[in-house]
């Protein structure tokens, strides 16, 4: 049962971290390519120290590695699947704006 809580913790942890990756691109993207770019990187180091940050509490507290790791891990990655659509959903152009930026100029 505890490492079920262990599990399930780091899990939400994982969401968690994504979540925040999610606003940190969403605010990006209303701004501008360069700022994206520049998020990108903050938003893997943030996921790798959270990853490190749960491998260095189960070393310290004598629980679980691979329960905290596997847990976290899948949490980023699930949750990375559903913001990613999300934002994909935000930035899909309307018909009239791809139609502008279609405009053969010859």
């Amino acid at each position: 049962m505890k490492i079920a809580l262990l599990i399930f913790a780091a899990f939400a942890g994982g969401v968690l971290i994504s979540f925040l990756n999610f606003l940190m691109m969403s605010a990006a993207a209303k701004s501008d390519d360069k700022k994206m770019m520049a998020v990108s990187p903050v938003r893997s180091i943030l996921s790798a120290a959270y990853l490190f940050l749960l491998f260095f509490i189960s070393t310290k507290a004598k629980v679980s590695t691979a329960a905290l790791l596997i847990g976290g891990a899948a949490g980023l990655t699930a949750s990375l699947a559903f913001f990613t659509r999300l934002l994909i959903k935000r930035q899909k152009p309307t018909e009239k704006s791809e139609d502008k930026n279609n405009i053969d100029e010859r």
